[in-house]
């Protein structure tokens, strides 16, 4: 008996998302996918599955660590379509002085350029 109508196989997976297949093996021992198997053990993912990754891969392309594509994929209603997702830029703004921790250091910083010989 062949695998249900409907479902397809990671390699197909692959091609229809970008993701390689090592990529999809790992989202599934992280328990984002939950794709159904053979009686020979091989993976078919249902199109709800495939679709999730899809939504994945497209976060992850606008710049989401996985943590947070994850943290998307919970709260993103299904019906909402990708192109609507912002780009991580657009809703991450961080404060500039956070990112300049070193600022008011200057003296250590001199000495360890003039140690290194880029002073």
């Amino acid at each position: 008996m062949g695998p249900k109508p409907g479902v397809v196989s990671i390699g197909q997976v692959a091609r229809a998302t970008g993701l390689s297949e090592r990529q999809i093996r790992y989202y599934e021992r992280k328990g984002i996918v939950r794709p159904e198997r053979t009686p020979g053990g091989h993976r078919v993912f249902r199109p709800e599955e495939v679709e999730r990754l899809k939504a994945l891969a497209a976060w992850l392309h606008r710049g989401y660590t996985l943590a947070e594509a994850e943290a998307r994929l919970s709260e993103t209603r299904p019906e909402r379509r990708l192109e609507e997702l912002p780009a991580r830029d657009a809703v991450f703004r961080p404060d500039p002085a956070s990112l300049y921790p070193l600022r008011g250091h200057d003296p250590i910083l001199r000495r360890i350029r003039e140690r290194d010989g880029d002073g």
